[in-house]
């Protein structure tokens, strides 16, 4: 008996010899079975951690022919693709939790992939979000849906969600659902609406029909409405668009569709009348004076005209008190228009004769120089803008009632020469200045600087002239 139970331990001991050849020495536990172990060491890659159920480490001895259990657990965002034996392609498993029986030296590899990363993006002119997160990118696993919402800013149009640089939209809806199979980024793109500008030349004022601004974006093929108003005394040339000579509507009220951005410009044509086959302007004045549209010697309004000396009626080659009508060759020698013996002969006249004023002298009627009142009157109740017209510089002049007329900076001649053409203006006034006798006043300006002034009579300047 005794015997037999050798023989059968020693066949034990074989056939657990034949398992052990493919086991590395797992060494002495203890009582001296070193070689009844297996080693299970069990890793992971980035996305994850491992576990070998009920020990300590993942690498271990285990005792050939028992169950384990290992435990692969992803973390946020990342997919268990399986338990691999070291550098295999093939995994033995892909359930994160896996049993196996020990039959040899074992190193199991859990591997992970991040999920799909799926990021949103706006073209500009709107803004998107996920339905359900705050930021503008997540990881969604492979096989559930994802929903992203865009929205238009203000007077702007959704084209689509675009994958990256794509010319064709995968979706034209606001909010839309997908499955996630993929990384995907995906771009909202925007369109502002077409703007419409309006805007006017002189003589008139344009509006919206629906609007106090002058500008306004429309949706593409929504219809509106602008209306253009002529000043008194004006008539409308037309709808142009930009720079064209063209018009495309000459009605008062243009009501269109809108396909396109498109700046119009309503164009006005003052009503030429005439006092004496003079022209002039009614710029809507307090004191109903009507001004000239051109000075003396002039056709146009941007053509300088004629040079006079003060109460002289012609122009001449040299001004200067040798040459002056109104005295003996000096300034203290004044034989008209005086008020102090220091400078002349004195009549006490304050007013221009008739005779003696160019304006008249020259057109008639009722045209006459201007007063400093009258003068001052332009400066003061009408809005001045330094322009040019047909390329002369000079000051555009608009009256109340949104009419203008043109001074152009003529500049002024003394002796034999003509000064500062081009960039100073001086008008005579037929006022007298008391307090000099050899001065007279005038408006001038110099740049964007204008006021009242006064100069020797004898200087050669411009004349506007004034109607009642």
């Amino acid at each position: 008996m005794m015997k037999k139970a050798f023989m059968f331990s020693l066949g034990v001991l074989v056939a657990l010899s034949s398992l052990f050849v493919s086991c590395a020495d797992g060494g002495n536990d203890g009582g001296g079975n070193n070689d009844l172990f297996c080693n299970v060491s069990v890793t992971n890659t980035v996305g994850g951690s491992v576990s070998i159920t009920d020990y300590l480490d993942n690498s271990s001895k285990v005792l050939i022919g028992a169950d384990i259990e290992v435990v692969a657990n992803p973390e946020s965002g990342y997919e268990f693709i399986g338990w691999f034996i070291g550098n295999a392609t093939t995994p033995v498993s892909t359930d994160a939790v896996y049993t196996f029986t020990v039959n040899e030296d074992v190193v199991l590899v859990a591997k992970f992939s991040k999920w799909p990363l799926v990021s949103i993006s706006s073209g500009g002119n709107g803004t998107v979000s996920f339905e359900n997160s705050a930021e503008l990118s997540q990881y969604v696993q492979p096989g559930n849906e994802v929903t992203v919402v865009a929205t238009p800013d203000a007077d702007c149009d959704f084209l689509g969600w675009f994958i990256g640089n794509a010319e064709t939209p995968i979706s034209t809806d606001l909010t839309y659902t997908f499955t996630v199979d993929e990384g995907i980024a995906l771009v909202a793109k925007f369109s502002k609406w077409p703007l419409v500008s309006i805007s006017s030349s002189r003589n008139g004022t344009v509006s919206f029909e629906n609007s106090t601004e002058l500008s306004q974006y429309i949706q593409i093929g929504e219809e509106v409405t602008v209306v253009s108003t002529p000043n008194e005394n004006c008539d409308f040339l037309g709808w142009f668009i930009g720079n064209a000579t063209t018009p495309v509507s000459t009605e008062l009220t243009y009501t269109f569709t809108v396909n396109e951005s498109i700046s119009l410009v309503a164009k006005f044509e003052g009503r030429k009348t005439y006092i004496d086959d003079y022209e002039y302007v009614d710029l809507g004045l307090p004191s109903g004076r009507k001004w000239a549209a051109y000075n003396v010697g002039a056709t146009k309004p941007e053509e300088y005209g004629g040079y006079y000396a003060w109460g002289e009626t012609e122009e001449k080659s040299n001004y200067s008190w040798s040459t002056y009508k109104w005295c003996n060759g000096s300034y203290n020698t004044m034989t008209k228009y005086c008020t102090d013996s220091s400078y002349g002969t004195v009549d006490n006249k304050t007013v221009l004769d008739p005779e003696d004023d160019v304006a008249h002298v020259k057109w008639g009627g009722s045209w006459r120089m201007p007063t400093k009142a009258e003068q001052d009157e332009l400066r003061n109740k009408c809005s001045w803008q330094w322009t040019t017209l047909n390329g002369v510089n000079g000051y555009r002049v608009t009256g109340p009632n949104g009419n203008s007329i043109f001074l152009p900076a003529a500049g002024y001649r003394l002796d034999t020469s003509l000064y500062l053409g081009g960039s100073f203006g001086n008008y005579w006034s037929s006022t007298p200045l008391e307090s000099l006798s050899y001065s007279a006043c005038c408006l001038y300006f110099l740049g964007t600087n204008f006021d009242w002034n006064s100069y020797n009579r004898y200087y050669g300047l411009s004349v506007r002239p004034v109607s009642e």
